[in-house]
């Protein structure tokens, strides 16, 4: 028993280590959180949602200019830009900083976070109730407007992931195609069903622009969480099949030539079926079972080939 405890020792040491500099991390930086304006505040906010290496700045001032319009605003030559003042003082206080990723007039598009400090911000009380309405309500008032800002959040993005279906055509707007495929993966990893959505919407820009790794990468991934959170009927998962079939065809891992023609037969009931050979991966037939009903049957094996037969 001495031994076993001598040997946790380390480990709650680490612990506490880890808790005493999180305190610390806190107390340094809540008074500068406290100190930003509302615009800061809220830009800061929507940051600590998205992922801490792929902040795409642009979505955070439409985000923020819903409530501060002024924000959205190009300012006219020889006036202060608003938005610019914003990020101005949230790098010089290190609270973001630029990944190199600019637009052609040398503004920062992309932005990183520390994790601790996405923590933190999302933990943050910025109220300014007392101590006892704070104890009693300001869980809840956070969980609420985390809630809210997620919302908010996840509907421009996939806004954002719709766009970039065929806006990836245009040059200016393929720096977006990164922080898309990191929010997909951030929130795929979270549960969040918004994030297989975006894996699917990435995965064809990705492919065309021949970023076959990422894209393939992403798509499986999409493609078992969807299996496994509706089953292998489902049509998310026809979807995400079709895709990952339109992938190895296009990396030379699926070939056609060995297609056979079809087949017409009748079978007992009289009704005319056709029965196919073609890659599993695109396997994907509308079949009615007794009820009557249609679904979808999907099948995924190891072999390359698969007969199946459709009404």
């Amino acid at each position: 028993m001495r031994r076993l405890a001598d040997a946790r020792e380390p480990h709650r040491s680490l612990l506490e280590g880890v808790r005493h500099g999180d305190k610390r991390l806190t107390a340094t930086l809540q008074p500068t959180l406290e100190r930003l304006s509302e615009q800061e505040k809220l830009a800061l906010t929507y940051a600590a949602l998205l992922p801490a290496d792929q902040i795409a700045l642009p979505w955070i001032r439409s985000l923020v200019a819903e409530q501060f319009s002024e924000l959205g605003r190009d300012a006219e030559p020889g006036h202060p830009d608003p938005w610019r003042n914003v990020l101005r003082r949230l790098f010089s206080l290190r609270l973001l900083q630029a990944t190199g990723v600019a637009d052609q007039n040398g503004q920062p598009l992309v932005g990183r976070m520390h994790r601790l400090l996405q923590d933190l911000v999302q933990r943050a009380d910025w109220t300014r109730y007392g101590f006892w309405r704070r104890l009693v309500y300001g869980l809840l008032e956070k969980l609420l407007r985390r809630g809210i800002f997620e919302v908010v959040l996840n509907r421009y993005v996939r806004l954002r992931a719709e766009f970039l279906w065929e806006g990836w055509v245009q040059h200016e707007h393929r720096w977006e195609l990164k922080p898309l495929a990191a929010c997909a993966w951030l929130w795929m990893e979270r549960g969040n069903p918004v994030g297989t959505y975006l894996a699917n919407q990435a995965y064809g820009p990705l492919l065309h622009l021949g970023y076959f790794r990422d894209a393939e990468a992403l798509i499986r991934r999409a493609m078992a969480i969807t299996e496994q959170r509706f089953g292998p009927n489902h049509h998310q998962t026809a979807t995400n099949l079709d895709n990952l079939s339109q992938l190895l065809t296009k990396t030379n891992r699926l070939t056609h030539h060995h297609k056979k023609p079809c087949e017409n037969s009748e079978d007992a009931t009289g009704l005319s079926r056709w029965t196919f050979t073609m890659p599993v991966t695109t396997i994907a037939c509308d079949a009615r079972d007794a009820t009557g009903l249609s679904r979808w049957r999907f099948t995924l094996a190891a072999s390359s080939w698969h007969s199946y037969s459709a009404v």
